[in-house]
């Protein structure tokens, strides 16, 4: 009986989340003109919103239970939902439990309003979603990769599957920058450094100024089996001394911030360049993930 239920259970998150991963569509006008303070702030109210198709989500998530499937500490989750309420985009109708008048514990729950997320798509004539970039929250949590990075190759993998561009396409950073709303270059640059050491793109010689020439690797991006993101970190540990022989101090630093963000996610997946580059991976992050595989069913 167990059995059968937990099979009831993966087939039911496969309905909500439909395919592999769990995609949210990034309308390219809500990154462009948004009340936000950030861009992942922006990033978390879209991925609030693509939960329906109604009016008003409700978000009743513990901050335990989101972070599964989100990145986002206790602190940015109150600042998120705070800002939501002050902006008029989301009502705050969380009560507490009590007893005999002592408050006893929280129930978190606020109506947030999705009309700013569905406003901000074009649409063609048959009424079909348009010019947004999809965004797969699988890289994020099986890579250990930040959200602005994740955004840039959601930039990529649309170009690719949604704009038939070809596995090698030059790439602009000025145009990354454009269509995804990134102020500062080297968050860009930061991002295609760390998406070349996981392998997910390989950069190939460019014949074009102010070019750049990638190769995006498609089962990578996909991540549809536990052979895939084993296989990338495979990757990076095979080849990980090649890839930073000869590279610049920003490639070198790029990789820090990647493997400090990663490792406190992921735990000890990325040790050894960890100790290459870094040291001796501290206790907190001698951890095996316990979600890793909860974007892969």
């Amino acid at each position: 009986m167990r059995i059968l239920h937990s099979h009831w259970r993966k087939e039911k998150r496969k309905e909500k989340r439909g395919n592999n991963g769990m995609y949210i569509k990034i309308p390219i006008n809500l990154l462009h003109d948004n009340p936000f303070n950030s861009i992942n702030e922006c990033l978390f109210y879209a991925f609030c919103a693509s939960h329906t198709k109604e009016e008003t989500m409700t978000f009743n998530y513990s901050t335990e239970t989101l972070q599964e499937v989100f990145p986002v500490s206790s602190a940015q989750l109150t600042r998120y939902l705070t800002n939501l309420v002050d902006l008029g985009l989301a009502e705050n109708k969380s009560y507490l439990f009590s007893y005999e008048g002592v408050k006893c514990a929280g129930k978190r729950n606020y109506k947030v309003n999705t009309s700013l997320y569905y406003d901000s798509f074009n649409y063609d004539e048959n009424g079909k979603a348009k010019d947004y970039l999809n965004l797969n929250l699988g890289w994020v949590m099986l890579y250990g990769m930040s959200l602005k990075t994740a955004l840039v190759l959601a930039f990529l993998w649309t170009a690719h599957i949604y704009l038939g561009m070809p596995n090698q396409q030059y790439l602009n950073t000025a145009n990354v920058m454009e269509m995804t709303s990134i102020k500062d270059r080297r968050t860009v640059y930061k991002a295609l450094d760390q998406l070349s050491v996981l392998g997910i793109i390989t950069e190939k010689e460019s014949d074009e100024r102010y070019f750049r020439l990638i190769e995006l690797n498609k089962d990578r991006c996909l991540c549809n089996s536990t052979h895939d993101v084993h296989e990338t970190f495979a990757y990076v540990d095979s080849y990980f001394l090649k890839n930073i022989k000869g590279k610049t101090k920003r490639f070198i630093n790029s990789l820090k911030s990647y493997l400090k963000e990663a490792s406190s996610r992921l735990g000890d997946v990325l040790w050894y360049p960890y100790s290459i580059l870094i040291g001796e991976l501290p206790e907190r992050f001698k951890f095996k993930p316990v979600n890793e595989w909860r974007f892969i069913e």
